[in-house]
């Protein structure tokens, strides 16, 4: 029996679609939290979830996602520790890759970490040279390939996504404006640019960060700008002909689904941490 812990968004897309593709061969059982409890149900059906202890004393291997602060994915590594229990992490980024394993200035290390592509591989190695790193494809890369995803958008809908600068600013360096500007900025920025530029739309719809209140949105919303209500990002995306954003996974999962993608990002701040170089809007 294989244990599944998960809480971010991001690590619950990867780890709920490697489930599903080995759901048939394997035998699962759940302690999810937060946005990934919402995620792996609507992939699959009739989880119950548990507590973490629960799921320690009845399963003989554990698999988390990764969680940036550390959540429930921790305590899991903590306890697969002393309950002996082998444990696999799978990364679903390329930044902040001790931060997700570190609690207290000390660093929790489950006994492989996986990646699902070569550019993650290569610097969880560097990070973390004496833990196995181990390539598991990435199915939920794979999953919005399909074509049914790609359809053309009926209205021309502009797609803003949020990234929480603010908030890593305070976690990583305690001061919300380290990096000189907050995610308001960034979408402001944003916003001016696209009235000022030669692309036709009929609405720009702002999506906050699962972990953003969209509340600090309200005062851009206008006649043709508004707040996204929608929980699938896929969803969002498909219903979109142009997607902007700086440094959101839900680019790359934009570039996969044939989007046109740009990053909007005040310049000489933050570096483009995605694996892949976007326009600059």
């Amino acid at each position: 029996m294989i244990g599944i812990v998960s809480h971010d968004s991001g690590g619950a897309e990867l780890l709920s679609s490697w489930v599903v593709k080995n759901n048939h061969k394997k035998k699962f059982l759940f302690s999810l939290s937060g946005p990934a409890l919402r995620i792996f149900k609507s992939k699959i059906k009739n989880i119950k979830n548990r507590n973490i202890n629960f799921l320690i004393e009845h399963v003989d291997k554990l698999v988390t996602s990764t969680s940036w602060p550390p959540r429930n994915e921790m305590k899991a590594i903590k306890l697969s520790k002393k309950k002996k229990i082998f444990c696999s992490s799978y990364l679903d980024h390329w930044t902040n890759y001790e931060e997700r394993f570190t609690q207290n200035n000390k660093l929790y290390l489950p006994n492989e970490i996986w990646v699902g592509d070569k550019i993650a591989k290569k610097i969880a190695k560097k990070k973390f040279s004496k833990t196995k790193i181990k390539y598991v494809k990435n199915e939920f890369f794979e999953s919005v390939k399909n074509k049914k995803y790609h359809k053309q958008a009926k209205k021309k809908k502009i797609l803003l996504l949020s990234t929480p600068i603010a908030k890593v600013a305070k976690i990583k360096f305690n001061n919300y404006l380290h990096f000189g500007f907050t995610e308001l900025d960034a979408i402001n920025i944003a916003i001016e640019k696209i009235k000022n530029s030669k692309y036709c739309y009929d609405k720009i719809v702002i999506r906050p960060h699962p972990s953003e209140n969209s509340e600090k949105f309200k005062k851009l919303v206008e006649r043709n700008i508004l707040i996204s209500k929608e929980k699938d990002v896929i969803k969002d995306i498909s219903s979109s002909e142009i997607v902007i954003g700086y440094n959101s996974m839900a680019m790359i999962i934009a570039k996969l689904m044939k989007k046109k993608v740009y990053s909007c990002l005040p310049k000489g701040k933050v570096k483009n941490t995605l694996p892949i170089n976007f326009k600059e809007l």
